[in-house]
């Protein structure tokens, strides 16, 4: 992978890598910022007048899109560095976050945006613990690059 094509032709252009460093962080200032709008949510702080659901749900496709986007560049990223990135300790940490931010994501916060836990409770978990693992992500991802 590192020896391909792609990997030495991203390696070569330090435009190509600050464009796909750019966007990947467009796709993940959409999914923290979608995260932080339903977690302002839960908490009553932001649209209040708004049912949760109707607030969650464009949230999750903003946070599924943000995701895509960040899910090709971090690969065209990680294609020339695949060896050194996968034996990362603070990469491998932030792959373990992006994970568990995926499965919750995928689980708990789309049970809450259908209507299931209508505790508040409920609510105020969801959207801290969601906006808490996309931002630990993005935390990760800068402590990546200086520690690279």
């Amino acid at each position: 992978m590192a020896d391909s094509g792609l990997a030495h032709a991203i390696t070569e252009s330090s435009y190509l890598v600050g464009l796909l460093s750019s966007v990947h962080m467009l796709g993940l200032t959409l999914i923290v910022g979608s995260s932080v709008v339903v977690c302002l949510r839960s908490f009553g702080l932001l649209l209040p007048e708004q049912p949760l659901s109707e607030v969650m749900r464009p949230a999750g496709r903003a946070v599924l899109l943000g995701l895509s986007i960040s899910a090709v560049t971090g690969l065209l990223l990680f294609t020339p560095r695949a060896v050194s990135a996968s034996e990362n300790p603070v990469f491998q940490t932030k792959m373990l976050l992006v994970a568990a931010a995926i499965v919750f994501q995928l689980t708990l916060f789309r049970f809450v945006a259908r209507g299931g836990g209508d505790r508040v409770l409920w609510r105020m978990l969801s959207g801290a613990l969601g906006a808490a693992l996309w931002f630990a992500v993005g935390f990760y991802g800068v402590l990546f690059t200086v520690f690279e």
